[in-house]
Parts: C-alpha cells; sequence; structure tokens
C-alpha cells in the first residue's frame, strides 16, 4: 500500500509534464553528453596542448558565448514570425552536433576560434524556439516544474559526458583527435529523436495553417508583448552578465586551491551533478513560492561563489565552489526561463527568450574578456572580486524592481 501510494504520488507529481518535455530532455541529454565530454577537457586543452594565454582563452570564450546569445535572439524572432519552432530547433541542433568532432581538428587559436563559434551558434539557434516549445507544451502552474525537469535531464549527459571524458581519454592515450571524433554518436543520435519524435502543440500549428508560410520579422523592445516586467528583468540581467564569466576561469581557479589539473573533469562533473539533483526540485518549488525568491537566491549564491574564489582557499574551499556552482547554475538558468516567459505574451514567447539571452551575449562577451585581462594583469582575485561586486548590485536592483514577486501574463 505504501509502495502504491508513493507511485500515485509521484505520478500526480509530474502530471501537467507533457511528452514534449520529456523527449526534449532527452535530446539536451545526448546533445550535453557530446558537448561536455569535450568541454571537461577543453581548459586543459586550451592552456596545456595548445598552449593558449588566459587572455586568449577569455577572447575566444567570450566571442563564442556572444554569438550563441545573439544567435538565440535570430532564432526566436524568426520562429515567432514563421510559427514553426521544431524546424529552427533542428537547425540549431545539426550546427552544434556536426560543429563538435571538429575540435580534434582545431590545432591553432583561429581554427579553435571558427570551430567554437560555430558550436555555439547552433546552441544559441535552438535554446529560444526550444524554451518556448516547452512553455507551449505546459499549463502555467507546471512551468517551473517543466523547465526544472529539463535542465535536470540536461545535466544527466553533462554527468555522464565528464564521466567518459574522465575513463576514456587515459584509455585513448590522451589522443584528444580521436576522442572529440566520438562527439558525433551522441549528436546523431539527439537528432533523430528530435526528428521523429518532436511535433509542434496544436496551436502553434493552426497559427502555422494561418500564416500560410508568410514571415512578419516584428521585433521591437517596445512592443507590447515585451512587458514592461521584461524590460526591467533584462536591465538586471545585463548587469549581473558583466560578471558571469565563462566557467573555464573557475576550473582554472581550482588548480591555485590545490586541485590537481587531472581532476578538473572530476570536479566538473561534480558541478553538473549538484546541477542535475537540483533543477528539478528547484522548478517544482518556484511553482509554490514563485520565480522571484528562487532567482534572487541564485544571485545571492553567485556573490558568495565569487567572494570565496577571490579570497583563495584550500581543497576544501575549492569543493564548496564546485558544488556552489553547481546549485547556482541550477537556479539562475531553470528561473531565468521561466521568469521571461512568466512576464511576456504568450505570442512572442521565442522572441523574448532570444532577445534576452541574446542582449546578455553582448556583455557576456566583454565578461569573459575583461575576466582575463583581468587575471592576466591583477590576477585571479581581481576577476572574481568584480564579479562579487557586479552580482552585488544586480541583487539589489532585482529586489528592488520586484518586491512584490513577478506577475504572471496568461494561464
Amino acid at each position: 500500500m505504501a509502495a502504491s501510494g508513493f507511485a500515485k504520488k509521484f505520478k500526480g507529481l509530474f502530471s501537467g509534464i507533457t511528452g514534449n518535455v520529456w523527449i526534449l530532455g532527452v535530446v539536451s541529454m545526448l546533445t550535453d553528453v557530446a558537448s561536455e565530454m569535450i568541454f571537461a577537457v577543453l581548459p586543459v586543452y586550451l592552456s596545456s596542448v595548445l598552449g593558449l594565454s588566459t587572455a586568449v582563452i577569455g577572447l575566444i570564450e567570450g566571442f563564442a558565448e556572444a554569438s550563441s546569445n545573439l544567435s538565440r535572439m535570430a532564432s526566436g524572432i524568426v520562429s515567432d514570425a514563421i510559427k514553426k519552432q521544431k524546424n529552427v530547433v533542428i537547425f540549431g541542433y545539426a550546427l552544434s552536433s556536426f560543429s563538435k568532432p571538429l575540435f580534434g581538428f582545431a590545432t591553432s587559436a583561429p581554427v579553435m576560434f571558427v570551430v567554437r563559434v560555430a558550436d555555439r551558434m547552433g546552441k544559441g539557434i535552438r535554446d529560444a524556439p526550444r524554451d518556448a516549445l516547452i512553455a507551449d507544451s505546459t499549463k502555467t502552474k507546471k512551468r517551473g516544474a517543466a523547465f526544472g525537469l529539463h535542465r535536470s535531464m540536461d545535466k544527466v549527459g553533462a554527468v555522464v559526458g565528464p564521466l567518459i571524458a574522465i575513463v576514456l581519454l587515459p584509455l585513448m592515450a590522451y589522443n584528444y583527435r580521436d576522442f572529440f571524433l566520438l562527439s558525433i554518436i551522441p549528436g546523431l543520435l539527439s537528432l533523430g529523436v528530435l526528428y521523429f519524435y518532436i511535433r509542434e502543440p496544436a496551436k502553434k500549428r493552426l497559427e502555422a495553417a494561418k500564416a500560410k508560410g508568410k514571415m512578419n520579422l516584428n521585433w521591437n523592445l517596445f512592443h507590447p508583448h515585451l512587458s514592461p516586467e521584461f524590460r526591467k528583468a533584462l536591465a538586471i540581467a545585463l548587469v549581473f552578465a558583466l560578471g558571469n564569466f565563462s566557467f573555464v576561469f573557475l576550473m582554472l581557479r581550482l588548480v591555485d586551491f590545490g586541485i590537481a589539473a587531472a581532476l578538473i573533469p572530476v570536479a566538473y562533473l561534480a558541478s553538473n551533478l549538484v546541477y542535475m539533483l537540483s533543477a528539478t526540485p528547484i522548478g517544482f518549488l518556484s511553482d509554490k513560492i514563485g520565480r522571484k525568491s528562487i532567482l534572487a537566491a541564485g544571485y545571492s549564491i553567485f556573490c558568495i561563489l565569487c567572494i570565496i574564489a577571490a579570497m583563495g582557499g584550500g581543497l576544501e574551499a575549492g569543493w564548496l565552489l564546485i558544488i556552489l556552482y553547481g546549485l547556482f547554475t541550477a537556479t539562475v538558468e531553470t528561473m531565468q526561463r521561466a521568469f521571461v516567459v512568466d512576464i511576456v505574451g504568450k505570442e512572442r514567447r521565442a522572441t523574448a527568450l532570444g532577445t534576452y539571452f541574446g542582449t546578455v551575449g553582448l556583455i557576456t562577451f566583454f565578461a569573459s574578456a575583461l575576466a582575463g585581462l583581468l587575471w592576466q594583469y591583477y590576477g585571479a582575485w581581481s576577476a572574481f572580486a568584480f564579479a562579487a561586486v557586479v552580482s552585488a548590485v544586480s541583487l539589489v536592483m532585482f529586489l528592488a524592481w520586484f518586491p512584490n514577486g513577478n506577475s504572471v501574463t496568461e494561464t
């Protein structure tokens, strides 16, 4: 009886989570296996194998992240215009999947720049319409749960990917080229699942039929569907992005805390495991108490993380940073998506998500580039101290501009 009661509660907990959400979770999981098996070893590959300086790494990562977020803006506008999200999502996943094997052939900074940018552009192209597809497939009362579940499934791949790197790379005698080529396998599997099993929601298919293939590219930051609350949230995100530089720098900082370079993939795995276990409960909690409190907590965690990273410490502090980073990313990445969808009209969901992350991308380039320069000329502490101050400012802005939480625009 107890087991039966637990099963009913478990089923009820996930009721309202549609097939599209689960399938997109599987697609993201497979893609993240490919992405994270590479990213887990990328910092060491860039610095030790290719011999790139932190300033050059910062520029590459900055441009890559900026291109990713700018692509989100374009794909969001296009998918809203053509009323077809699936096709845009497939294109983004395909570009990313076919770029990853090329990392093994990137033996210089210029070639690495092109490959890294192509990979991140693919991610940017798929993200906004995919997140809009999740929102369109889910009722408001389950929106946080849907985004949380998707992020958790995404991070299953982020746990499996580093595990593959930890096991296979030594067995392959650290042959990075062959190792990177293996990433095509999960990438192709994700494309197959996406193509055959995802369907546009019925309302979206009806809108596409009425549009009759016509494109109405109507982007306007002051469009009625992009509410004043959205513009406030965007301004806060832009400030926060100034200090939210690439995770590569935190991974490099862990060496200063006494974590051996060979254990960096293990540390990255641990961070993703924390994310995976946290995102779904965070999403469910936000459906109960609101997005504002959860998102503010995420900003606070990042500020604390940066203070610790700036001050320095030993192994215990280094592993604490990994835990905090996993918790921070699970909170902010889940809540930003749900929060944005809550405060805009459903007709411009992909546009809003793309605009939000696209304009943040303009700042992300400067954040990573600035972090690299601060690190190189003033030491690692300066990059993290700057990030701590910026995140504190963004937290104050958020609490001041959203004192009563967010309003949901539709059901």
